[in-house]
């Protein structure tokens, strides 16, 4: 599978586990403070990202699932902490802005959070979490 083809993969897997991150955030948010939706959705996004990056987009990558989740995670800790600190930032600027969408602005700057991992996350789960024998120098 080629480079362009596996990261159109991973865009629409991320854009599914994306869908569950802004929903469940959504639900939460109810209830909860904005930030700490943010948190828990993240967290529901990333368990949903894992099992479609595995299954569709990083197929034939080395290591055990145990291995990789917990790259995985790594990787995504720094994603959790960019997306809340970012969700954070948008949300202010928006609301200091006075920009009144017909969506909420928490979604636009949740939204926009989320999309800035694309590359970077694409590229470190490329080369540290799902690597193949094809991204190993021998």
């Amino acid at each position: 599978m080629n480079n362009i083809y596996m990261y159109l993969l991973f865009i629409v897997s991320g854009g599914v586990s994306v869908i569950f991150n802004l929903m469940t955030r959504m639900l939460l948010n109810c209830i909860f403070p904005f930030e700490f939706s943010v948190a828990v959705s993240y967290i529901v996004g990333v368990l949903v990202a894992f099992v479609m990056m595995k299954t569709f987009v990083f197929k034939k990558s080395i290591g055990t699932t145990k291995q990789q989740f917990l790259k995985f995670t790594l990787v995504n800790c720094y994603g959790f902490l960019q997306t809340i600190f970012l969700s954070h930032i948008f949300l202010r600027i928006l609301n200091r802005l006075e920009v009144s969408f017909i969506i909420q602005n928490e979604f636009i700057a949740h939204f926009v959070a989320l999309g800035c991992l694309a590359i970077s996350s694409f590229i470190l789960h490329f080369y540290f979490t799902f690597k193949s024998h094809r991204t190993v120098k021998k």
